[in-house]
């Protein structure tokens, strides 16, 4: 029994170090990756390449033949020495880290178990030679590759690469970003990409914390869908949730036409922080942006409620054409009736002051001539209610799944890309975000094909 009972934890300890073995290359690497980062992504660059059709061999890298004409016989060459390391096990590209300085440099680093293989693999590409601080180094295009030790590191081609490297490792030993256990773990699963971005969750209206949060995202394939779900969190994991949100009321959905394939929805609260959203806009949009968000400022504040934005081709041109006579569209915000009527107010005093002359309907909305059509401003059910054709709230669309229940959501659904050009692919795309206060996902898909996703992407761009 004795003998049994040892034997079963002997066998228990072996499928742990194995187990601990599988993500070390990736924990490794992290622990030379810095706190201080801009941007930390583990990526799975084999998984990438096996989803977008590719088939790792013994002799290299063998393309689906949707990727069209070969490449170049020199990016062949080195793309199949990247297939002959990974079935040699000379590195595993499927642990690899891209970090993004301070300094907004972008690198790109994993473990080589071989490091004579590896450099002999790639002699006939690049020309090695050693570098300072004991470096082996060389030359791509437009890249330079540096091995430390048993470490690759590939980045912008730059006279100070080993420079950007050693201030990376001398601060990643002062507090690596291992030591931050929630980010990690996220780094750490097991998919396609896992991104985490530095003080992102500032601009997510997350109150100010002594720690900067991380804006988390874990990107993967499920059922031919590029799928990505998002959080902001601290460094130990604790979610940091999003002020000023509530439940979106689906009552609005009625006012949407089943023709229309743009939508979005969002329940708010006074006390969701619109100050630092209008602020960052001002700053990219300039003196003019900044003026116009001062007028506005005041009556985003003062939402309590859904505001819903949908939008749908009028026409055939709407997509060749983006004009905004060739679209149909609705605005609803929850607002105090009060405020609807300063707003209402102020359109009036706009239009008289420039000679319009607004006409009312039989439900007592304004009607303003604005690009050849009418538009219709004015209340609706408790919302400022604006839109270029009559509000009726008996109409059917299919998005009401996707609303129950959420903070936000937003939906674009293109039966076809064609309808931009006559050369553009004839499958479509669909795009779709849900979100609550604890954070968000979002899908990705094509609409009018069954093929992998991430292969007719690529196949797409090659061709």
């Amino acid at each position: 029994m004795k003998r049994n009972y040892f034997s079963s934890l002997t066998a228990v300890m072996m499928v742990a170090l194995m187990a601990l073995a599988s993500c070390s290359k990736k924990g490794e690497l992290l622990d030379t990756i810095p706190a201080d980062a801009k941007i930390v992504a583990t990526i799975d660059i084999k998984g990438i390449m096996e989803q977008a059709g590719c088939k790792f061999t013994d002799s290299g890298i063998e393309l689906p033949e949707s990727f069209g004409s070969p490449m170049d016989a020199d990016r062949k060459a080195m793309l199949d020495a990247v297939g002959q390391m990974q079935h040699e096990g000379v590195c595993d590209f499927s642990n690899t880290v891209l970090v993004v300085n301070e300094k907004n440099v972008p690198l790109l680093t994993f473990m080589i178990d071989d490091p004579d293989r590896f450099i002999e693999l790639t002699g006939k590409q690049l020309k090695w030679n050693d570098g300072s601080n004991g470096y082996k180094e060389a030359e791509g295009s437009n890249t330079t590759i540096i091995i430390d030790g048993n470490q690759a590191w590939i980045t912008e081609s730059h006279g100070d690469a080993a420079k950007e490297i050693e201030a990376i490792k001398k601060s990643a030993k002062e507090t690596p970003i291992s030591k931050l256990d929630g980010v990690t773990n996220a780094l750490n699963s097991s998919n396609l990409v896992n991104l985490a971005m530095h003080s992102l969750g500032v601009a997510m209206n997350v109150t100010e914390e002594e720690e900067s949060p991380w804006s988390v995202m874990k990107i993967a394939i499920k059922e031919n869908k590029i799928v990505a779900d998002n959080v902001v969190m601290k460094g130990d994991g604790e979610i940091i949730k999003t002020k000023g949100l509530q439940t979106i009321n689906q009552a609005v959905l009625a006012y949407i036409p089943g023709s229309f394939n743009i939508a979005a929805a969002m329940g708010l609260t006074p006390e969701f922080d619109w100050k630092s959203l209008t602020s960052a806009l001002g700053t990219y949009g300039g003196f003019q942006a900044q003026a116009a968000l001062s007028v506005i400022t005041p009556y985003l504040q003062a939402i309590d409620g859904t505001v819903l934005i949908a939008a749908g081709p009028a026409n055939e041109q709407a997509y060749s054409d983006i004009d905004p006579g060739n679209w149909q569209f609705i605005l609803m915000a929850h607002l105090s009736q009060e405020k609807v009527n300063q707003i209402i107010g102020m359109v009036k005093s706009m239009m008289f002051s420039n000679g319009i002359t607004l006409r009312e309907d039989k439900n007592g909305m304004l009607i303003v001539p604005q690009y050849g059509m009418d538009c219709y401003i004015g209340a609706v059910d408790g919302y400022l209610a604006i839109s270029n054709l009559p509000f009726e709230n008996t109409r059917q669309n299919e998005l009401a799944p996707l609303f129950n229940g959420k903070d936000m959501a937003v939906s674009v659904d293109l039966p076809t890309l064609k309808v931009f050009s006559p050369a553009a692919p004839a499958f479509g795309v669909k795009f779709t975000l849900q979100g609550t206060e604890d954070g968000s996902q979002i899908e990705f898909s094509l609409n009018g094909t069954n093929k992998p996703i991430l292969e007719t992407l690529i196949a797409t761009l090659a061709n």
